[in-house]
């Protein structure tokens, strides 16, 4: 039938009905210059509505169904990571805290290889300031946020493994958080933060640089320009 006779049967309005052809709920054809709906997806629709589903339930709709649950199920699984990740403390001695700044300097830059993306993703968000004073104290390094404020930013830009942009941002927020305050109680200033920001993204700029170089796939031989 029309689209014109369709919202009339429906008693909907045509923004309605074109959001239900656009979900895949009802199904067209053109018909010379004018577009039909599909009778059966129309029938199917109004036995939905009167068992209380807003949609006919075909196989187009529970495979959309099927998708959006398990996006859900993965975007959870990550919010569940990320509370567990956050509340627990990062539990290392000196010298372990020692070893992952300098791990971490090397890493930001040379680069770092993917299957470190997650645990560090995990050491971002459960540093505390009380560690960057420890090792401020044990490598004399007046501004000890600065590796780790480097490497956070530069993984979460250019992460290798997108599914842990989110574990990454969060990290990186952590770190940005860390790096403020450090500045702030040491008798510094928004303008000496920024000015420390931009002194430590040029590693980052070199890194990003290095690193599109890398993940961008060689030019076949046999391909022309």
């Amino acid at each position: 039938m029309s689209r014109e006779a369709a919202v009339k049967r429906l008693k909907i309005s045509k923004a309605t009905l074109y959001r239900h052809i656009r979900k895949g709920y009802l199904r067209t054809r053109p018909v010379g210059n004018t577009i039909e709906v599909s009778v059966k997806d129309i029938e199917q629709l109004e036995r939905s509505e009167k068992v209380g589903i807003p949609f006919p339930v075909n196989k187009l709709t529970i495979a959309n169904l099927a998708a959006t649950v398990r996006r859900l199920e993965r975007d959870l699984e990550t919010v569940v990571r990320i509370l567990n990740i956050r509340h627990e403390k990062l539990n290392l001695t000196e010298t372990e805290l020692v070893h992952l700044y300098k791990v971490v300097d090397q890493y930001s830059k040379k680069g770092w290889s993917p299957h470190v993306e997650e645990p560090l993703a995990g050491y971002f968000m459960r540093l505390r300031y009380d560690q960057l004073e420890t090792l401020s104290t044990k490598i004399k390094d007046p501004q000890p946020w600065k590796p780790f404020f480097r490497l956070a930013s530069t993984m979460a830009k250019s992460p290798y493994n997108k599914e842990l942009e989110d574990l990454l941002e969060k990290g990186k927020e952590n770190i940005d958080s860390l790096s403020k305050l450090w500045v702030e109680f040491h008798g510094g200033s928004e303008k000496r933060f920024e000015a420390l920001v931009r002194d430590g993204a040029k590693p980052i700029k070199k890194l990003l640089r290095y690193l599109v170089k890398q993940q961008t796939p060689p030019k076949s031989p046999y391909q022309t320009t």
